[in-house]
């Protein structure tokens, strides 16, 4: 079986509060940009998986406002058959996932203030990966309790290591 890190990952846009559901769809229907599933929700069965970190990506060309939005606002649930492997609020899954400066001191700064403050963080690497085997049906479960005023394109990545 050959080795190889690797990135699944699936872009939408999130316009409404709810639950928007991720690698539901494969490239031959959605295209490169949109995901590189092979197969919508489920690895081929000769593969294997092993997820290292989830990590979640904003359009930049998207409103700061909307993007705090979602990172205090949304819940990621990674779900392998019927069984929820990890759930914790957005921001935990996005490098960078906070805004630091001195703009991010004050609710008042202005838009362009908090976009020049900069993002903050690292990425957060799971000492117990998370092993998803083929075969097996999955997702990944964005839970929006507040919609941003505007949509906001987000990708979901699984990082790890590819076995096939």
């Amino acid at each position: 079986m050959a080795k190889v890190d690797w990135v699944w990952y699936h872009k939408q846009s999130i316009s409404s509060s709810g639950t928007t559901t991720y690698f539901n769809t494969d490239e031959a229907t959605s295209g490169t940009n949109v995901t590189n599933m092979k197969m919508a929700g489920q690895l081929p069965s000769a593969e294997k998986f092993t997820i290292k970190s989830i990590q979640v990506f904003f359009d930049p060309a998207d409103a700061v406002d909307d993007i705090e939005t979602l990172l205090g606002n949304t819940v990621l649930e990674l779900v392998i058959g019927e069984e929820t492997k990890i759930k914790a609020p957005l921001f935990h899954f996005v490098p960078q996932g906070n805004i630091t400066g001195y703009a991010a001191l004050y609710g008042q700064a202005s838009e362009t203030e908090r976009s020049a403050a900069g993002l903050g963080g690292t990425v957060w690497t799971f000492e117990n990966p998370i092993v998803l085997p083929g075969g097996v049906g999955f997702k990944v479960d964005l839970h929006v309790g507040t919609a941003p005023s505007a949509a906001v394109d987000v990708t979901v990545s699984l990082v790890g290591v590819r076995e096939y």
